[in-house]
């Protein structure tokens, strides 16, 4: 492989230990890696290059709701320390490095089959906060069990009557990707035992 652009993930120190990918990436058949990332973590540490990301409130992109609505999220403030959203990074991979979040995001509507006038639908978008008509139907879906094989099933357990351990994030800090956040450890826990 060429190269490896992993974008706002920190797969060296949440990625299942049996994948080993810390020691992959490390390996050296990867000739270029490269990370967008908010932090110099665990994957930048083994990246040729770390891009330093502009936060969700820096950048323009979109997002679906439970439903499926679009809501396009804007920025709040400008980026702070030049960084960079994956919207950035991935429009220079494909050759337009000065576009804008903002035209890669309103291009992308654009091309899409919305009712009416688009620059009065985005318009409107931008105020109340999501695409009117984007929400979507669910899907019915009913597994197949018989096509699954019997070495693919998992047997329920047998309670043997001796302790049982539950491996839970942290609903503070997560799998630990928020503990650098002094405030959410500090912050009280649902459960306590």
């Amino acid at each position: 492989m060429d190269t490896l652009l992993i974008l706002g993930a920190n797969p060296a120190y949440d990625a299942p230990a049996d994948l080993d990918f810390a020691g992959a990436l490390s390996g050296g058949a990867i000739k270029l890696r490269i990370h967008l990332g908010l932090h110099d973590d665990e994957t930048a540490q083994l990246c040729h290059w770390h891009i330093p990301e502009a936060h969700f409130l820096e950048a323009w992109s979109d997002l679906r709701a439970l439903d499926g609505t679009v809501t396009i999220q804007q920025p709040m403030i400008a980026p702070l320390y030049q960084g960079k959203s994956a919207h950035d990074v991935l429009a220079v991979f494909l050759g337009e490095p000065n576009r804008s979040g903002l035209e890669i995001v309103r291009d992308h509507w654009k091309r899409q089959p919305l009712p009416g006038d688009f620059d009065s639908v985005w318009q409107q978008a931008l105020r109340d906060g999501f695409l009117p008509g984007t929400a979507t139907t669910p899907k019915p879906v009913t597994p197949k069990l018989q096509e699954i094989s019997a070495s693919a099933r998992v047997e329920p357990a047998v309670d043997s009557g001796g302790l049982e351990l539950v491996f839970r994030p942290d609903p503070t800090i997560w799998d630990g990707r928020y503990a650098n956040n002094a405030w959410l450890q500090e912050l009280p826990k649902p459960l306590s035992g």
